[in-house]
């Protein structure tokens, strides 16, 4: 925050003028730190600057094809293509990377029988398979155990698991810390996904509809095997000393969860769709789309039944199941209601020349991601896991040397098994639009159009279910610990929950201008002018939603939590441009293939930031969840471009630090808005033609042209504590990068 930090001594270890005795060091903080490196700069608040390294990915992908005709009415068509993707990590401390080595697979074909001149059946089978191995910078190597070295209780022993645990030392007055840790902390895992694929559409043509029927059946598996928190990962905010630093170094825990089991799954789910669709040419200007399709998806599961879940009522867990105690067999019930109409139209008017008129509509249903059949799956395997919160206030009661002992040992999987609501419902997306399409002068192609979509039912991921439902001042003396007040006190965790409670509405002006090849030019321009609002929250079947995307704040009044989009960008533009440029075009062909034969080209693009939350993350409630910032009344949190400056992106004087015994104000997503895009990248290439059938190709790549800076969103600090808050890259700009590519082809 930039303001004088007064250390607190809970513990009475003897802290004086700011300074802690050598001897109330924990251990496990000074053997963590011996591989984080010394600062090696100073410049603002950073430290550190790594040494770039390059890293190489290698692909190898073989391609079959065999096409045959049986008879005139009979045809078969055949694809086979194997991929072997071995992808090399960038290493930002020197070993945490995290390497791939995946394989594919796959099989497609096709059976075509005409058995009239309007009636014709294709039949097609695919089969695609995927396994990927994961590799750590740290993966058996014994010089890298630092779990181990640390004496993290419960972590993992295995080679294959070395390396640190993840630390996170953020959210305090003296702001966050970047310390030695992996690119994905969970893992390493090895995976495969197979898909087999078998439909039949018959396609009838009668006067003027043209009909489709057709099924479609999937079977789709997905296996795991991998460790989801082998190494343990460990919060310290400054709840306790007043500086999250300081609460590391002494080994004051505020969040300590671990999961050290190797777990297998394998799901598997058969999905069945069937459709019907009629193209009917009313008249020579109208022709109307009707038709329906109905979708079965089977929920996803374990082979082997090894699931649990802790069902829900409402927003209150209840009780832990297993396939044979939970209220469906499949663990959640299966949406057979999914029937999608879809109508069209394209209409040419007859008082306006050249012109379309096209609609349309459509209701799209889509399944729970795997993500959360797999964790049911996962959790009924993890016998050593725990998750525990430190007390909210005052003396800490959680410690790095031994941060589990106040878990106790409660019955299989009861501690990492998430909660997914039985009666999960498959989300249905409406899409609809109206466009108008005209021809106009110089060979252009207009369209302009609204274009819509409503989300219903989504999944949303509710984060720590379970927790106190009455909001209180973690510094109230004589608080009862956040176990005791938690609704169901069987459970002595936060749980994370799915529902499909979910929805999403987003509006669209679009624009685009088409000129095919004319007189050597082709230009393709897109506008898009749109806007997205969803609640309660972005993020759903327990994925990630990534950087910028905020989460439920109260999970028991959402009416603060609808808010912009998280992927909502008001404007955006592109334009591409071909120009063969007509030099020497009639000139002899010696002249014409030496000096002439030149083609440039563009890409233009511009586009509005992503909105994105301001961070607070400091628990004002009791609940052990962190709260929102305030906004502060009369305050504009964007700024004029006119004013924003890599010191200050956007007005900090528009939130504040929220009271004790309260949650925050600030939306969920859209509290400002992150820096947009504009980049101008350009080619140019002269082919020299060798003969009728060779000719060289030589190219001039130029990637951000005019060498423009576009902030990076991740630069702008959001944490409202930090001393940097609402500068760019800590007030600092940073690097522009333009990339000029040559290349040359031979076609032979």
């Amino acid at each position: 925050t930039g303001r004088p930090i007064t250390l607190r001594d809970p513990m009475n270890v003897g802290i004086v003028n700011n300074q802690i005795p050598r001897q109330a060091l924990s251990e496990q903080a000074v053997t963590f730190l011996k591989y984080t490196p010394l600062p090696n700069t100073s410049v603002g608040t950073f430290n550190y600057i790594n040494n770039p390294i390059s890293a190489v990915a290698t692909q190898d992908t073989y391609t079959y094809r065999l096409d045959h005709n049986l008879s005139q009415k009979d045809a078969l068509a055949f694809r086979y293509v194997w991929n072997s993707t071995i992808e090399k990590g960038t290493p930002y401390w020197g070993n945490d990377v995290r390497d791939n080595d995946a394989r594919t697979q796959n099989l497609a074909g096709t059976y075509t029988r005409t058995f009239t001149p309007t009636i014709v059946n294709e039949f097609r089978f695919g089969w695609n398979d995927m396994t990927e191995d994961e590799i750590f910078g740290t993966t058996n190597k014994k010089e890298f155990d630092i779990a181990g070295e640390m004496k993290i209780p419960l972590a993992s022993r295995l080679a294959t698991d070395y390396g640190p645990p993840s630390i996170a030392i953020t959210a305090g007055p003296d702001g966050g810390y970047s310390v030695f840790d992996l690119q994905r902390q969970i893992g390493p895992r090895v995976r495969a996904n197979a898909v087999y694929n078998f439909n039949d559409i018959v396609s009838i043509q009668r006067g003027k509809h043209f009909l489709k029927a057709g099924v479609d059946m999937v079977r789709r598996g997905f296996t795991f095997e991998q460790a989801r928190n082998p190494r343990g990962s460990f919060r310290f905010d400054g709840t306790y000393t007043g500086s999250s630093l300081a609460d590391f170094m002494l080994g004051y825990v505020k969040r300590a969860e671990i999961n050290p089991n190797h777990t297998n799954t394998d799901l598997w789910a058969l999905w069945q769709s069937y459709f019907l669709q009629d193209d009917w040419k009313v008249t020579s200007r109208l022709t109307l789309n009707l038709g329906v399709r109905y979708d079965y998806l089977q929920p996803l599961f374990d082979s082997k039944a090894r699931m649990t879940n802790i069902e829900q009522n409402g927003l209150f867990v209840t009780n832990l199941v297993t396939p044979a105690t939970a209220k469906y067999s499949r663990m959640v019930r299966g949406d057979k209601n999914n029937f999608g109409p879809r109508v069209g139209l394209a209409w040419r008017p007859n008082f306006v020349s050249d012109a379309v008129i096209r609609a349309g509509y459509g209701i799209y249903y889509n399944h729970i991601h795997p993500n959360a059949p797999f964790g049911m799956t996962e959790s009924s395997q993890a016998s050593s896991s725990f998750a525990v919160d430190g007390a909210p206030a005052g003396r800490p009661d959680i410690f790095f040397n031994d941060p589990f002992r106040t878990a106790g040992q409660t019955r299989l999987e009861l501690n990492a098994v998430p909660s997914n609501d039985p009666d999960y419902r498959d989300a249905y997306i409406q899409q609809w639009n109206f466009t108008v399409q005209k021809k106009a002068p110089a060979g252009f192609l207009i369209d302009a159009g609204y274009v819509g979509s409503k989300g219903t039912r989504l999944s949303v991921t509710i984060p720590a279910m379970n927790r106190p439902f009455q909001v209180v001042n973690p510094a109230t003396p004589g608080l009862a610990s956040i176990n005791a007040r938690r609704p169901n006190t069987a459970f002595t965790r936060s749980i994370q929950g799915d529902k499909s409670i979910g929805n999403s509405t987003y509006h669209s002006l679009q624009m685009r201008a088409d000129r095919r090849m004319a007189k050597g030019v082709t230009s393709l321009t897109a506008y898009t002018w749109s806007k997205c609002i969803s609640g309660p929250s972005d993020i759903g079947a327990d994925i990630g939603g990534g950087s910028f995307i905020g989460g439920i704040q109260n999970i028991y009044d959402m009416t603060n939590e609808r808010s912009l989009c998280g992927m909502d960008v008001t404007q955006r533009f592109v334009q591409s441009l071909i120009y063969d440029v007509p030099l020497f075009s009639g000139a002899n062909p010696f002249v014409r293939s030496v000096l002439g034969g030149w083609q440039v080209s563009s890409i233009i693009v511009g586009q509005s930031g992503f909105p994105t939350d301001i961070s607070y993350g400091i628990d004002t409630t009791g609940t052990g969840v962190g709260s929102r910032p305030d906004v502060v009344l009369g305050q504009e949190a964007n700024l004029p471009g006119s004013e924003r400056t890599y010191q200050r992106w956007f007005n900090t004087s528009a939130f504040a630090l929220t009271p004790a015994g309260r949650y925050g104000t600030a939306p969920r997503t859209g509290a400002i808005r992150l820096p947009g895009v504009f980049n101008i990248d350009f080619s140019v290439n002269k082919q020299f033609r060798l003969s009728e059938q060779r000719r060289v190709e030589l190219r001039g790549e130029f990637y951000n042209l005019f060498n423009h800076y576009n902030i990076e969103p991740g630069s702008v600090d959001r944490g409202i504590r930090s001393a940097n808050f609402g500068k760019v890259g800590g007030g600092i700009q940073g690097l522009t990068t333009r990339v000029i590519q040559l290349g040359a082809k031979l076609y032979f």
